[in-house]
């Protein structure tokens, strides 16, 4: 009888044993299937210069992208349907810095900031704001939804965007550029076409940053999918990578609002910008195991191939600790939730 009881509880365990080891393994598999197998080389390509603490212990991240300059800033509802942005700016270097606080619209979507503009949305209208003016210029574009936006070779006027556009008595997602000044539009790259908006779903889709990648050369990363877009300083698209973590589009789920979220099934995040040198492109890539080092894999610009990885140690940060990438001359610069920090280019570059 005993032997019988010992038995029934071995077999018990055993299952849940069992189960326990097949319910791991298909985890392990549904969240390692975008890693793939590097080449990595032994050589150092960034080498540790210097680290910046933020503008303002205050601050809040926000994704204002500039070309040239480091921002910070939060925002706070101030009443009579306004909210404050208070900003601060440095150049690349730390050493010129100021701030700026300016009311604007309580539904205002703010796109973009440099040291002479501010960029944003408000009741379907698009507004620049002189900084060094402090007046408001409504601009004349209709008909478009604005998701993400960086200036061209720092010209006031010219912008390149990703959203959606209604023309032609259809709605087209993805790239364009932006002429403010002349108030055209004109498709840079179009990633669909409907009858109806699609804007919600492409904007989770291919959810992403701008960067001034390098000279004449501007990068729209994507964070959710393997997808990279390479364009040139006037906007003009010019190629795609497809890193080799082969991540495909996100699932889109929507409630009962229309409102677009993730499905958290099978979602993995995947590279957290770039620098690009001698005809190759450098991807901070997310899709590792690494929890410890940056990983940077390595591209050539000409065939959009994989060459080899690179580890690189600082503070225990991995590539998800990324927020943003700078360039400056022979260095970038990455910006982390809490500081900044510089590194110069070995010669492996």
């Amino acid at each position: 009888m005993k032997n019988k009881f010992l038995i029934g509880v071995i077999t018990v365990f055993s299952a849940i044993f069992v189960s326990i080891l097949i319910l791991n393994f298909l985890n392990s598999s549904s969240n390692n299937d975008n890693y793939f197998e590097r080449k990595f080389s032994k050589n150092e390509i960034l080498i540790f210069h210097k680290k910046y603490e933020k503008l303002d212990k205050k601050s809040i991240y926000e994704l204002y992208y500039s070309n040239t300059s480091i921002i910070e800033g939060s925002q706070k509802n101030i009443g009579n349907n306004k909210k404050t942005y208070n900003l601060n700016f440095s150049d690349l270097s730390f050493s010129n810095k100021n701030k700026l606080s300016i009311n604007l619209p309580i539904d205002s979507n703010v796109l973009f900031i440099d040291s002479n503009w501010i960029i944003y949305s408000s009741k379907s209208k698009l507004y620049k704001y002189d900084i060094i003016n402090k007046n408001i210029i409504e601009t004349k574009i209709k008909n478009v939804d604005i998701s993400f936006l960086i200036s061209l070779d720092n010209v006031s006027n010219k912008y390149l965007f990703f959203g959606e556009i209604f023309r032609n008595n259809s709605y087209k997602s993805g790239f364009f550029i932006l002429d403010i000044l002349e108030n055209k539009i004109l498709d840079s790259k179009i990633l669909q076409t409907n009858a109806k908006s699609y804007k919600p779903e492409t904007v989770v889709e291919h959810c992403g940053y701008f960067q001034k990648a390098e000279i004449n050369s501007i990068s729209y990363t994507c964070d959710k999918n393997s997808k990279i877009f390479i364009f040139n300083g006037k906007g003009l698209f010019l190629n795609e990578l497809n890193t080799n973590d082969n991540t495909s589009l996100p699932k889109v789920i929507k409630n009962a609002n229309n409102e677009c979220y993730y499905s958290r099934a099978g979602l993995k995040f995947t590279n957290a910008g770039l620098f690009m040198a001698d005809n190759n492109i450098y991807v901070f890539s997310m899709a590792s195991k690494e929890k410890d080092k940056i990983i940077i894999d390595q591209y050539s610009k000409l065939n959009m191939k994989y060459i080899q990885s690179f580890k690189l140690n600082y503070n225990n940060y991995c590539s998800s600790d990324i927020v943003n990438v700078y360039i400056k001359q022979d260095m970038i610069i990455l910006k982390f939730e809490t500081n900044y920090a510089s590194f110069k280019f070995s010669r492996y570059i």
